[in-house]
């Protein structure tokens, strides 16, 4: 029988519907059919002849949650504040028999009206604790549900902070850490850097101080030392990071940084007594510069001898280990413009975001010189890297540093005349035969290699792609531009550079690295990977590895291969493709670069 027609029948033969009856009588055989008997009453001319609570009432008696639900959730719709009770009470029934349910029926904002303290301590009981936070407006409730933050997916907890005072803020940071140190760190660190503006950087820094967590001022303070002139963050930084056992960094900051209390840091290194003596006798040269009121490089230049006519001399640039050293050549600024004869437009080679790239020759050597410009997206920091990453490692696939000229942040290089590898694919692809593009992908692969076993820190280049990729004139390829690379201290994954964000180029740049922001020597293999399918098909990064991998799936992958390289050998294009996706994957194998390189060898030692 048609639900709706039985009310009708009723009238026609004299007799009143008893409709708590026919409910009743409804819900006995088919709950399903008494929900919708129950939504047609409620749309009855003259309104639902029973009481909405009785309705949910009679299903709530035989254990029809679900029906109850559906029912209430239908008839609540306008969101009417004389439903206040009714909005409560569907949220309870749930809370205790379904949470989830519960959970999505707040998700989806639909009500305004319950009683919220109510809702937000069942929403505690039950374990959802980021809805309770977001009922609770008694800082005693709130800091009591924010200690449950390892049940609680952190970045929901990191922007629920925003709602909070500055003052509960704080005091919620420091329950967060009172009550696990450790497991609470990121969420507290995270949650400092992204409201650091509202909270203060002064209250931040005591707070980490206060519970002595050198390790949380260390990951605090590395996100605002490149920006800030302060000298206490910059010493407070080098004490965090010598104090949890950052080595590198500190070495690092008392080179470059410009701005910390040399006294301070020194009297601070003697008595940390670190095994490595490179960050003190850093600290030792600055006051060295301070007394003589000279910048230190000028003075080295001098004392070794250079003369008013600028002919260079060398000067040793520390690397990471004190028995890792080489020598570049330190330039003065009439050497750069006789070079460049006065950096005028004719010797301009190239254009890039860090400024122009000039031809000329230094005696008899023909070199490259890229001058930073001032106004440029790189900045000192990654012109120093360069400077000091490239001075003092040397790889047949690596692009040789000649030597620097600090005051005008010019950094001379071989001159290599066939460009990039990005314009050569773009502007002149025919020049490049299958072949040379196989020995390109193997050449990398030793550079990466090289790079990626180095100790006793391994070194992340961060910005591999065709464009930092550069050809010399028998078309051998040497990786450059090392001035957003950075090398990672023992356990690649490191929460120290949980934050390290290289700039990187889109479509080269690892999805996991920007998922996670944690930076390890997979975040090159990924870059490689959409090298290697540009080098086999010719097309552009964005989106190119879905297009190989359907391919390769289909056995279509011929009809992909870049026609200009010539005939490519069907076993040599699928090797690549199989290497370049594997770079590509989510999951590498730590040993994949090693298996490229000893398969390519075998490789070239055919075609070659």
């Amino acid at each position: 029988m048609e639900l709706d027609k039985i009310p009708i029948y009723l009238k026609e033969v004299g007799d009143e519907p008893d409709y708590r009856f026919l409910l009743l009588t409804i819900l006995r055989s088919n709950p399903q059919g008494a929900v919708k008997f129950a939504l047609m009453m409620s749309q009855m001319e003259g309104g639902c002849p029973i009481d909405y609570n009785l309705i949910s009432d009679l299903f709530l008696q035989r254990n029809l949650v679900r029906e109850a639900t559906a029912f209430l959730l239908d008839v609540l719709k306008p969101n009417l504040p004389e439903h206040c009770f009714l909005q409560t009470k569907v949220l309870e029934i749930n809370l205790v028999t379904d949470p989830n349910v519960a959970d999505d029926i707040l998700a989806n904002g639909m009500f305004s009206h319950y009683d919220r303290p109510r809702i937000g301590w069942l929403c505690e009981k039950s374990g959802l604790y980021m809805r309770a936070l977001q009922h609770y407006t008694e800082p005693s409730d709130i800091k009591r549900v924010i200690a449950n933050a390892h049940a609680i997916e952190p970045q929901a907890l990191v922007e629920f902070f925003r709602t909070l005072s500055r003052e509960l803020a704080l005091e919620c940071m420091k329950e967060l850490m009172l009550v696990n140190l450790s497991g609470n760190l990121q969420i507290v660190v995270q949650t400092a850097k992204e409201y650091s503006e509202q909270y203060g950087v002064e209250a931040c820094i005591k707070l980490f101080e206060q519970f002595k967590s050198y390790e949380g001022l260390y990951l605090f303070l590395g996100s605002y030392l490149s920006s800030s002139e302060d000298p206490e963050i910059h010493f407070k930084y080098i004490e965090a990071a010598a104090k949890t056992g950052h080595i590198g960094e500190v070495e690092r900051v008392t080179r470059e940084s410009n701005f910390y209390d040399a006294v301070k840091t020194k009297n601070f290194l003697m008595e940390a007594k670190l095994p490595d003596a490179t960050p003190l006798k850093n600290v030792s040269d600055r006051l060295l510069q301070q007394s003589d009121g000279k910048d230190n490089l000028e003075t080295r230049r001098r004392s070794n001898g250079t003369t008013s006519e600028g002919k260079g001399s060398k000067s040793s640039i520390r690397g990471q280990s004190s028995n890792e050293m080489s020598s570049i050549i330190l330039f003065n600024k009439y050497d750069i413009e006789a070079a460049t004869d006065g950096l005028r437009d004719s010797s301009k080679i190239g254009q890039g975001g860090y400024g122009g790239v000039y031809r000329g020759y230094i005696g008899d050597n023909e070199v490259a010189i890229k001058m930073l410009d001032s106004n440029s997206q790189q900045g000192i920091h990654e012109f120093l890297q360069e400077m000091e990453v490239l001075g003092q490692m040397r790889h047949p696939n690596l692009v040789k540093l000649i030597g620097a000229c600090v005051s005008l942040r010019a950094l001379v290089y071989e001159f290599l005349p066939n460009g990039s590898l990005g314009d050569c694919l773009r502007n002149n692809p025919r020049l490049l035969t299958w072949q040379m593009r196989t020995r390109i992908v193997y050449q990398i692969c030793s550079a990466l290699a090289f790079l990626h076993s180095r100790r006793p820190h391994p070194l992340v280049h961060g910005d591999l792609k065709p464009a930092n990729i550069l050809l010399d004139a028998n078309f051998n390829s040497k990786l450059a531009d090392f001035g957003l690379c950075r090398f990672l201290p023992e356990g690649t994954t490191s929460l120290a550079f949980l934050d390290t964000t290289p700039k990187g180029t889109l479509g080269y740049i690892d999805p996991e690295f920007m998922k996670t922001g944690i930076l390890t020597p997979e975040c090159d293999l990924y870059s490689y990977g959409v090298t290697i399918l540009r080098l086999l098909t010719g097309m552009e990064a964005v989106g190119i590895g879905m297009k190989v991998r359907i391919a390769y799936k289909e056995k279509s992958l011929m009809t992909m291969v870049d026609p200009t390289a010539g005939n490519w050998p069907t076993d040599v294009s699928e090797f690549l493709a199989y290497f370049g996706l594997k770079c590509c994957a989510k999951k590498k194998s730590s040993d994949l670069i090693k298996e490229i390189a000893r398969d390519l060898e075998d490789i070239l030692a055919d075609i070659l």
